[in-house]
C-alpha cells in the first residue's frame, strides 16, 4: 500500500496477483444462472409496476365514488 491519507495500491501490484478461473463448463452454469435471475428481475420489475398502475386507477375510482368497497368494517 502507498500513500498517507488515502491508502491505495497501484495497478502494477494487482497484476501480480494470480487469479484462477473455473472451468469453461462451470462458467457457463454460472451464465445460465445469472441470465435466468435477470430475466426473473426484470418479470418482477413489469409486474411492480403493472401493479403499482392498478393501485391508481383503482385509488382514483374509489376516490371519485365510480366503484365503492361493500361490507369494510374500519
Amino acid at each position: 500500500m502507498t500513500g498517507v491519507n488515502h491508502p491505495r495500491t497501484s495497478w502494477r501490484a494487482i497484476s501480480a496477483f494470480k487469479i484462477p478461473f473455473p472451468p469453461l463448463s462451470e462458467q457457463q452454469q454460472i451464465a445460465h444462472i445469472l441470465s435466468t435471475m435477470d430475466k426473473k428481475i426484470e418479470i418482477e420489475e413489469r409486474r411492480k409496476t403493472m401493479l403499482k398502475e392498478l393501485f391508481k386507477t383503482m385509488l382514483h375510482k374509489l376516490m371519485a365514488g365510480v366503484i365503492r368497497v361493500k361490507g369494510v368494517d374500519i
